[in-house]
This record gives C-alpha cells, structure tokens and sequence, in this order.
C-alpha cells in the first residue's frame, strides 16, 4: 500500500503495480500528432499511455510490479529503490521549489487514491 516516506521532500513509496494501476508507467503509443498551442505550437507530440510497464526514470531500467519504487514530488519522477537511495543521500533541498513539489505530490496521491477505489 502507498504511503509517504519520512523525509525533507515529499516522495511516496508503493509498488510498481500501484503505480501503474493508477496511469503510471509506459504503455503502447496512443496519440501523435504536432501540439497547436501554446508556447509549445508546432512541436511533435506523442503521448504514451501508461499501464503496462513502469520504467526508472533514472537508470532506464525496467522495475517489477511487485518492487518498491518511490515517487519524488519535487522531481515529478519514480524510480527504483537503487536509484532513489542514491538520489536520496546527495539531493539537495531548495525551499523554492515547495509549492511545485506540494502540488507534484498531491495530484500523485490523489491518482494513487482514485485507483484503489
């Protein structure tokens, strides 16, 4: 089951499989095309969709459903326990970055929630 790891920044631990349960993950390719605004007008677009493999965002590897991942709110990021106790013991805490990171960390906990419903 998800929950919150004691730490300075805001990061929830769950299993693989709670993460893609809730859209997370890489799936096959489900929309392409080129964006038509925004400040982003003109760039190509692919949207994956999630669900059937998730994925580090660090190493690249591919994580098992049933492996403990963590997800880092100030990062928007998951990643597997190696790559999150390496992050962990070096990453630096920048009081600036609050406001994105609470609101990262809450959207995240609220698809988290919304999927085991």
């Amino acid at each position: 089951m998800a929950k919150k790891v004691e730490s300075k920044f805001l990061i929830i631990e769950a299993t693989a499989q709670e993460f893609m349960d809730a859209g997370f993950g890489a799936g096959p390719v489900t929309d392409c095309g080129v964006l038509t605004g925004g400040i982003f007008a003109g760039f190509s677009m692919i949207s994956v969709g999630g669900g059937e493999r998730m994925i580090c965002d660090y190493c690249n590897d591919e994580i098992k459903a049933e492996d403990t991942c963590y997800y880092v709110a100030v990062l928007n990021q998951v990643m597997c326990k190696e790559c999150f106790e390496r992050w962990h013991k070096s990453a630096k805490y920048y009081p600036e970055d609050v406001d994105f990171e609470k609101q990262n960390f809450q959207r995240t906990q609220d698809m988290l929630e919304a999927a085991r419903l």
